[in-house]
């Protein structure tokens, strides 16, 4: 048995998995930074991220900057063998600014401006925050381009606005900006959004308002949210440009899972893709890793996450079972990524978020997931030369987009579809449950990669193209599941007048009678196998045609009998399985491994909680194997194979106990 080791060629920090936390040395004495390395060597961390929230140490008086502190703690951590990413400060401006532009904070919906005292309260159009933010990003990356011991740069923090946003005068010129480049002139947006209901008609688009206060169309609201992403990108792009004048290390920005961001435009000028999360189910964060690993130019880095428990000014759940915070630390390396951070390296001794868990307490002591933190970071030392050039293969894809989570936010649809990023999440487990370990990806991504595509709520297809690709991705051979409630909205949310979709009906040569809401269990489904059925939450019902039915109405309302939601049709050398409702579980799981036949893609025979993660260099293959839901299971393969980890061999399966990992190489 031979492992692949070929070193990947560039900054040397791509040679290695990083492991640290977020430190803020400017809430401590500076004598306890010698000791707060010691105990990180102890963890065998190798990076840390500071400065995030300076601003106010770096540049005290407006003007006067001091970086003097900030280069001794960089070079101390250089010296150790600790990595810095350097953040910029631009989240929390100091209260003399705020002093000085009173109008800089964000202008919430109720004409209330926010105050000074918290972060991200400043509007990302707001020109003198612009003007300022450049100058401290610039004499920042100016001090620090050229430093060794900074190997990236985090920009701002978690960008993003609270409620709709800031609703000022410079964010109401961008918005109608925006409206301006997209829609032309005020009759088209009129036409377009259909105001004469209402008689919400306008006669300028200067004269569109903020979505608040009244019950606007969805439509406003899509675009209003559009419009500040735009403007928090830019905000973000500009800060890019800057750093990049003087640093060639990687730039990113570190983002939540919130407020229907694009993170591919997001992260377009970018070099890695920055996530932080704090979920607590294990397999909601793996599907946000399959989906950010896209979007990086390089393998991306966790930049947040618990050390063992989550909160604010209070705790915010009860401790976690053992294992957790092992399996945590491991997922960003498992699924593609180069980094994991915990958010915080030590707890706050006042001020904000003074009970969130982090590595160290107040005092300086460990917190009780230290042993899982350092099994981990002795195994990423055992893997680190070999694993980063293994990358994530998979057959099958699961699409997300920014555009359909938007979508899904500003008009529900389906009240019986709480989870804001529609049916995603629900099948994203399935296929886990299943045997399948998707990748997650948006509508620009190349489809020649994949066997089997499952489009759960996709709203809208109106993106890059994506019916004609999918089209002719489907002729050629490829198996598309279309998910519940897909192709139903335009791409500015409006409906088809024509059809209830976009391009289905003719793609598939079939006609659809109705599609209904039921979530009283009042439909009962036959499958072909002739076994009782049931769906969930929507029902879209196709009457006889030329395909193979799969689930057909039996009981209900006596205009659906005979009526099938969910079947599958042969579109050249290829197949659509349309699936118009939601199954309950047996049968989703039996539809799912029935597409996966049809069109060859992996399956692999697994308990639930246990997930698989292929990895691929050249002609060798690796097998991540782990207990991503907490549960006791077993995997089953043919063959021999080996754990790199222990060196034992496993003949014809693999027993896991909970939160346990395992990387499969073929005996």
């Amino acid at each position: 048995m031979q492992i692949n080791r070929e070193r990947r060629k560039g900054n040397e920090v791509m040679n290695r998995i990083l492991l640290g936390a977020n430190y803020y040395p400017e809430d401590w004495d500076e004598e306890l930074i010698d000791f707060d390395i010691e105990k990180m060597k102890e963890c065998g961390f190798n990076v840390v991220r500071i400065a995030e929230f300076s601003w106010k140490k770096m540049e005290p008086v407006e003007g006067e900057y001091d970086f003097a502190w900030l280069h001794r703690v960089v070079d101390k951590m250089h010296a150790a063998g600790i990595g810095v990413i350097m953040g910029t400060p631009t989240a929390t401006p100091p209260h003399w600014f705020v002093k000085k532009f009173p109008e800089a904070p964000m202008l919430h919906e109720d004409g209330v401006r926010n105050s000074h005292g918290g972060r991200r309260h400043c509007c990302s159009n707001n020109p003198d925050y612009i003007r300022y933010s450049e100058k401290i990003v610039e004499k920042l990356a100016k001090e620090f381009g050229g430093d060794p011991g900074v190997i990236g740069w985090q920009i701002d923090n978690e960008i993003y606005h609270n409620g709709i946003g800031c609703c000022c005068d410079h964010c109401m010129k961008a918005f109608h900006q925006h409206l301006t480049e997209k829609y032309g002139d005020v009759e088209s947006l009129n036409k377009a959004w259909n105001l004469n209901l209402f008689s919400q008609a306008y006669d300028d688009i200067d004269d569109v308002p903020v979505p608040a206060n009244a019950w606007h169309n969805p439509h406003i609201k899509l675009e209003w949210n559009l419009s500040h992403f735009k403007s928090h990108k830019n905000f973000v792009h500009l800060q890019a440009a800057i750093i990049r004048k003087y640093s060639s290390a990687p730039i990113g920005t570190d983002t939540m899972p919130f407020n229907g961001f694009d993170y591919r435009e997001l992260n377009d000028p970018l070099d890695v893709a920055q996530f932080n999360h704090y979920f607590t189910d294990l397999q909601k964060v793996t599907l946000w890793m399959d989906y950010m690993r896209h979007f990086s130019k390089r393998p991306f880095w966790n930049t947040e996450t618990q050390a063992c428990w989550n909160g604010s000014t209070q705790m915010g759940h009860a401790m976690q079972d053992e294992g957790f915070v092992y399996m945590n630390t491991w997922l960003p390396v498992m699924l593609g990524g180069e980094a994991n951070l915990y958010w915080l390296w030590r707890t706050h001794w006042a001020g904000h978020e003074l009970m969130h868990g982090a590595v160290l307490d107040t005092s300086g002591r460990y917190t009780y997931a230290n042993g899982e933190i350092r099994k981990a970071s002795a195994e990423f030392q055992k893997v680190a030369d070999f694993l980063p050039d293994y990358k994530v293969k998979s057959d099958t894809a699961l699409l997300f987009t920014s555009l359909n989570w938007n979508i899904k936010l500003t008009q529900d649809i389906n009240a019986a579809i709480k989870n804001e990023y529609g049916f995603v999440e629900d099948f994203y487990k399935a296929l886990l449950k299943s045997g399948i370990h998707p990748d997650v990806i948006d509508a620009k991504e190349e489809l020649s990669n994949y066997k089997l595509i499952f489009t759960p709520t996709a709203y809208t297809l109106e993106e890059h193209d994506f019916p004609k690709r999918m089209t002719e991705w489907v002729r050629e051979g490829g198996v598309w599941v279309v998910g519940p409630m897909t192709d139903i909205r335009t791409g500015i949310g409006t409906k088809y007048k024509t059809s209830p979709y976009g391009s289905l009906e003719e793609m598939i040569g079939a006609h659809l009678d109705y599609i209904l809401p039921d979530d009283a269990g009042k439909v009962e489904l036959t499958n072909e196998e002739g076994n009782v059925a049931h769906g969930s939450a929507i029902y879209e019902l196709f009457g006889k045609g030329d395909f193979e039915p799969w689930l057909t109405v039996t009981k209900g309302h006596s205009a659906l009998i005979g009526k099938c939601p969910v079947f599958a049709k042969q579109l050249g050398k290829g197949w659509v399985v349309m699936l118009g409702t939601l199954p309950e579980e047996a049968e989703f799981a039996r539809i799912i491994k029935k597409a996966a036949g049809i069109a060859y893609a992996k399956v692999y025979d697994v308990d639930d909680g246990i997930m698989v993660t292929e990895r691929v260099s050249g002609e060798d293959t690796l097998y991540l194997v782990a207990s991503v839901g907490g549960k006791a299971g077993e995997f089953r393969f043919e063959g021999e194979y080996v754990d790199l980890l222990q060196g034992t061999v496993y003949r014809d399966g693999l027993k896991l106990t909970p939160y346990e990992l395992y990387i499969l190489k073929k005996a």
